[in-house]
């Protein structure tokens, strides 16, 4: 089914509930107002600044990929994604982060593979205890975080402390050596 959207380039292919606006040399994200929008491609354009608002419109967005952008720390608001309590899949692959942005509760999957991240901090895993928190009624899958080719060098014992959910952790070509791991960085693990 194809509507209209008024701030969309043509280009952009449309359907019931998903938007693809990939490769079409984009330079920011569209003002969007649309409750029935769960899924949002916006890959392999040439998008550098997300405000904290730039998807306030979309309550509902699931699933959003900003994979092969120009995206990095100073262009990302630090809760671009914070609020986006429905968002469960995030992909920022290839751009040029330096630090794991603030993600929902409700994240299922973040993956920042290729980008510039030195090192992790322990505010990089919040909200991590809670994707998959008792409260929560059904099943609900854990976090699956890619963080495969960036530049990190350590994993301290502090960082993953009290991650219960996360279920898969990718490093995978990064800096990482033997000596650099905490001992005890992935006790709390499941």
């Amino acid at each position: 089914m194809k509507r209209a959207m008024p701030s969309l380039p043509a280009s952009c292919l449309l359907a019931q509930t998903a938007i693809a606006c990939n490769n079409i040399k984009m330079k920011h994200v569209p003002a969007l107002t649309d409750p029935s929008l769960t899924t949002f491609y916006l890959a392999e354009n040439e998008i550098a600044k997300i405000p904290a608002h730039t998807f306030l419109g979309l309550p509902n967005l699931e699933w959003l990929a900003l994979s092969k952008n120009k995206l990095d720390t100073q262009g990302l608001h630090p809760h671009a994604f914070k609020n986006r309590t429905w968002l469960k899949y995030l992909n920022l692959d290839r751009n040029s982060l330096s630090t794991v942005p603030a993600w929902p509760d409700s994240q299922q999957e973040l993956q920042l593979n290729d980008n510039l991240l030195q090192g992790l901090q322990r505010s990089s895993f919040q909200g991590v205890v809670r994707v998959q928190g008792e409260w929560q009624v059904g099943p609900h899958p854990d976090l699956w975080l890619h963080l495969g080719t960036n530049l990190i060098e350590e994993v301290t014992e502090s960082v993953l402390k009290g991650s219960h959910s996360l279920s898969m952790l990718v490093f995978n070509n990064n800096r990482l050596q033997e000596d650099q791991l905490a001992p005890r960085a992935w006790i709390d693990l499941p």
